[in-house]
């Protein structure tokens, strides 16, 4: 299907207009505009409308399974930093306090380190 341009609209409009013998007024101008978007959006509304009837008819003939998803979310269970140790800044870690899982992330990484 062509789309509707309004420069061609008006141009076909104004033609018939001058080969009817009417006058082309500001009136006669709005008037061929207001038509415009009044096609425009109709034209717009049955397409929509297309769209969204063969959308249902797809669901329709399909069943979407969409799981319901599960999510955890942690906690903080330490506590945040004093204003000491905030004024000191970032002090890393050392090894013997990391928790089980973060001192196996720590040896994967070490394992993966590139020796230059």
């Amino acid at each position: 299907m062509k789309p509707l341009h309004y420069t061609e609209y008006l141009s076909s409009k104004i033609n018939e207009a001058i080969s009817k013998e009417i006058a082309i007024t500001d009136e006669l101008l709005t008037q061929i505009q207001s038509d415009f978007r009044r096609l425009r959006n109709n034209k717009f509304h049955k397409e929509n409308s297309i769209i969204v009837k063969k959308i249902k008819s797809y669901r329709n003939r399909i069943k979407i399974y969409t799981p319901a998803l599960k999510v955890d979310l942690g906690h903080k269970d330490s506590s945040y930093f004093s204003e000491d140790e905030m004024m000191l800044g970032y002090v890393a870690p050392s090894y013997e306090s990391l928790s089980k899982e973060e001192k196996e992330i720590w040896n994967e990484l070490e394992k993966e380190k590139v020796v230059c």
